[in-house]
């Protein structure tokens, strides 16, 4: 099906070849699970430890949102290496 989607996005979009299309894809889904995993240690975070200093969950996910452009940069450069060895495998 992924097969399929990409394709005809290719037909339609003559510019990448199949190729760069099923890698875009496969770190966009490498991507998506690890925001859920970020997700789930922040959940167990907030269940274990947050919780029983009386933090609101609301209040927390708004202090997030508020916060996301800084909470992002630092998670850059906490996972800088990372995100550097990544980019070279798909150079």
């Amino acid at each position: 099906m992924n097969y399929m989607v990409l394709a005809l996005k290719k037909r339609f979009e003559d510019y990448e070849t199949l190729g760069i299309l099923f890698r875009n894809f496969k770190d966009m889904m490498l991507q998506r699970t690890l925001i859920q995993r970020i997700w789930a240690i922040i959940i167990e975070l907030f269940d274990s430890v947050l919780i029983q200093f009386g933090v609101n969950w609301e209040e927390f996910m708004q202090c997030l949102i508020q916060n996301k452009d800084q909470i992002m940069e630092q998670f850059y450069k906490t996972f800088e290496n990372l995100f550097s060895l990544n980019s070279r495998k798909i150079a």
